[in-house]
């Protein structure tokens, strides 16, 4: 069974987390963190969006990024598959790097 679409609200800001599988490491180094921000911007490129902050821990990380009309399940898709494709080809691995669906939480901005 497939799993429920999530709901897209355009100019929404999410609050991202994608952890390693069993909280393994997703970044063993700087090269990787840098490759990462690459890939962020590469992304950000090609698909409108803003990235407002960003964390990144050894075994996860956190973004906040604002949508447009591209949904954010899109942008993360891209993201973690070009990532994860890196990782493994520079690590020689294969298989998952990261668990489940992205977490996320949101709020629409408010003009004031």
């Amino acid at each position: 069974m497939s799993k429920k679409s999530r709901i897209h609200i355009p100019g929404a800001i999410y609050h991202v987390i994608l952890r390693g599988n069993d909280h393994r490491d997703i970044f063993a180094d700087d090269k990787d963190r840098f490759r990462f921000f690459s890939i962020l911007d590469i992304v950000r490129q090609r698909i409108p969006f803003k990235i407002h902050a960003f964390c990144l821990m050894t075994s996860h990380f956190h973004l906040e990024l604002q949508v447009a009309a591209v949904p954010l399940s899109k942008i993360m898709q891209r993201i973690a598959l070009r990532y994860v494709q890196w990782f493994n080809w520079r690590h020689h691995k294969t298989g998952h790097l990261f668990e489940r669906r992205t977490r996320r939480s949101w709020s629409i901005p408010t003009s004031t």
